[in-house]
């Protein structure tokens, strides 16, 4: 199989994926307030044979990506690389954690959000 016909490790939209930006950019950011911050959440979850455990993520960053680059004009964007540990414990979860972990791992990666 040639590396062409792989899935991409990184499904996002080049021009509003938080990960492709360098920290200056942020301290100049144009529209810091009016800035929709996406963090998606998705599991790590055993769906069967034949399907990555990443599946959740990799339709999820799908939908993302489209709705970028869908997004109207002059809407400020930004969007976070997954978070990939789930709440749980599920029969077909992997990685999951409890509950509290799960809400203190989404508040932790989501407060500086709010604080450029």
């Amino acid at each position: 199989m040639s590396s062409a016909a792989w899935p991409p490790l990184c499904i996002a939209d080049d021009a509003t994926f938080w990960a492709w930006r360098r920290w200056p950019e942020f301290s100049r950011w144009p529209e810091q307030a009016s800035t929709v911050v996406v963090v998606p959440v998705a599991g790590l979850a055993d769906w069967g044979l034949g399907h990555p455990l990443d599946a959740e993520e990799t339709i999820l960053l799908s939908v993302l990506q489209a709705a970028s680059v869908a997004r109207e004009p002059g809407q400020s964007l930004l969007v976070t690389p997954p978070l990939r540990f789930i709440a749980g414990p599920a029969a077909n979860a992997a990685f999951a954690v409890d509950v509290p972990t799960a809400h203190a791992l989404i508040e932790e990666v989501v407060r500086p959000c709010f604080h450029w």
